[in-house]
């Protein structure tokens, strides 16, 4: 045998001479197996579409068209989260259960949008589709 390997042999001999002294003096524990966390639960939350009909609509089902808009979340009179609107008008965003008042701020002028209250529960995601005027407001 050549000197290297005895000294391999020896180092790993000694490792496990000084695992199991440790083991038998309850220094070491041995491996014990982890609780794994429960599944988070599936976020509460709001979506739907902001659109918006000409203001005045010269007849009856004018098309709905979508808006480039800011949808804020406000609760207690404080904004708790916004989303960008994406293709169509979509909007998402994850919120917190409890009552909340949507307000859409549109990028283009001379488009007014009415708030949208919901109320989200545990767990729940709430459609909310936010409608607006087009023109100007008719008092």
């Amino acid at each position: 045998m050549k000197s290297g390997t005895r000294t391999t042999t020896r180092t790993g001999l000694l490792a496990s001479i000084a695992l199991a002294a440790l083991l038998a003096l309850g220094a070491v524990a041995p491996a014990q197996s982890v609780p794994v966390p429960a599944p988070e639960p599936m976020p509460s939350g709001v979506g739907g579409k902001v659109t918006a009909v000409p203001n005045p609509c010269p007849f009856h089902g004018c098309k709905r068209e979508p808006v480039r808009a800011i949808v804020a979340a406000w609760q207690d009179g404080r904004m708790v989260a916004w989303s960008r609107t994406r293709r169509g008008g979509r909007y998402a965003m994850d919120l917190r259960p409890g009552r909340y008042s949507l307000a859409a701020y549109p990028r283009a002028r001379r488009i007014f949008c009415e708030p949208e209250v919901v109320r989200v529960p545990q767990g729940q995601r709430v459609r909310a589709n936010i409608g607006c005027l087009k023109g100007l407001p008719t008092a």
